[in-house]
């Protein structure tokens, strides 16, 4: 999709379809990167998007302790 954004009084204006598309919520967070002539804006997660993430990464090793083959077959012997 391509869209016409305006500069005004130092922001850029995004137009209402392109900030529905992109599920915009004020506040979120755009890396920037100039190219020649031209501007890139990357959406970058916001911390509420990246805290489900973040409590399962906390949970690896919670629960169940990994097991070997050998280690359940040992009585088995």
């Amino acid at each position: 999709m391509k869209a016409v954004a305006k500069y005004y009084a130092g922001k850029i204006y995004v137009p209402v379809a392109v900030r529905r598309m992109l599920k915009l919520r004020d506040g979120d967070v755009f890396e920037i990167e100039v190219r020649e002539n031209s501007l890139v804006l990357t959406l970058k997660p916001s911390e509420e998007d990246l805290e489900p993430l973040r409590l399962m990464e906390e949970a690896r090793g919670v629960g169940v302790p990994r097991l070997r083959r050998r280690d359940i077959y040992e009585d088995t012997r």
